[in-house]
């Protein structure tokens, strides 16, 4: 048990619409996190609503999504199901999902497991692009010399003892 801060305030505090105002979170496994039935709808889900109404998205916010989903590789499977994306596919899909969404902070949890050289790559890769923009990363994994190199410091957790915190020198 423990208290998380973010911007100086516990979390456990926040309203869940507070945390999502500013905190976007992506599930290690992507099937548990789609909600629409092609990989375009999933993208933009949530940019055209207003108080749980679908509006037309602005141009900023089409010019975002098209530039996310060609980032990712996926341009070509806007109309496809999620479901039937490959596993690097799927979390691409469910990262550019959070991080067309303009978030303070986003939270991957496992986001290269299970996935290849190349999908990872493009996840690392869109991971710099956002934190070039201002937004924090939180990656969690059990592969930390995967992403080490563009990381600031590390946390590492271990069984029964303490956490040992690692300033990186920055990249």
């Amino acid at each position: 048990p423990g208290t998380v801060f973010w911007e100086g305030r516990d979390l456990a505090a926040w309203r869940v619409r507070q945390r999502a105002a500013g905190i976007g979170y992506v599930f290690q496994q992507p099937e548990h996190q789609f909600v629409a039935h092609t990989v375009w709808d999933e993208l933009v889900y949530g940019l055209g609503r207003k108080k749980g109404r679908v509006t037309v998205l602005d141009d900023a916010q089409r010019t975002a999504a098209e530039g996310l989903l060609t980032a990712a590789g996926l341009e070509g499977k806007r109309g496809v199901s999620p479901y039937l994306l490959s596993q690097g596919e799927k979390k691409l899909l469910s990262i550019i999902a959070q991080f067309v969404h303009p978030k303070a902070l986003y939270i991957l949890d496992e986001p290269t497991s299970g996935i290849d050289y190349g999908a990872a790559s493009k996840v690392l890769q869109l991971c710099r692009e956002k934190t070039g923009s201002g937004a924090a990363i939180l990656m969690i994994t059990h592969d930390p010399a995967l992403a080490e190199g563009d990381a600031s410091f590390l946390l590492k957790l271990h069984p029964h003892a303490a956490a040992e915190y690692v300033r990186l020198a920055p990249a």
